[in-house]
């Protein structure tokens, strides 16, 4: 439509051992507003051992609705979204936005599976982790809480370090 637009990209490949053993091919981009980083659309092309999924969401924030469609099965569903609803993937780059705190519990609404659904962070405590090239960055520990399944699997916790500069960095991440 003549607008610049920003586009948030995620490829996810296995290595050449495990490719023979579990292929992994996955694409994931969010088009968002540079100015309010609402996303436009959200496209999910996975493709996982012998599981496919291609599906796109356009989001209309005026209207306040989602448009889903599954590509490979042909399927669509419009659903109702908030003012500042967001995919998982962009929700990761908005976030930044916020100074997290030790000891707080922070609220989001994110859409996934044509859903939406609630995802709490916690700020746990601030460290000061050693990066290579960088030295000493002070950190706050988050756990993000999801009621979905989102770009990782939920078979344990998830944990992630945000710089305390305004730059807001992920300066570490664990899946446990």
């Amino acid at each position: 439509d003549g607008r610049d637009l920003l586009a948030i990209r995620v490829t996810i490949k296995t290595g050449s051992v495990m490719s023979k053993i579990y292929p992994v091919n996955d694409f994931l981009e969010s088009v968002v507003e540079p100015a309010t980083f609402l996303p436009l659309r959200f496209t999910r092309n996975l493709s996982e051992g012998r599981y496919r999924l291609h599906e796109v969401t356009t989001f209309d924030h005026q209207a306040l609705k989602g448009h889903w469609k599954h590509l490979l099965k042909n399927h669509e569903e419009t659903f109702a979204i908030e003012t500042d609803t967001r995919d998982f993937l962009s929700f990761m780059f908005a976030m930044r936005r916020t100074a997290f705190q030790a000891g707080s519990n922070y609220t989001y609404r994110v859409m996934a599976d044509e859903k939406l659904y609630d995802l709490t962070v916690e700020g746990l405590k601030t460290e000061s982790l050693h990066l290579s090239g960088y030295g000493w960055v002070k950190s706050l520990k988050v756990e993000p809480k999801a009621t979905f399944q989102g770009l990782i699997a939920r078979v344990g916790r998830v944990f992630m370090w945000v710089s305390q500069d305004s730059r807001r960095l992920c300066t570490k991440a664990t899946v446990s």
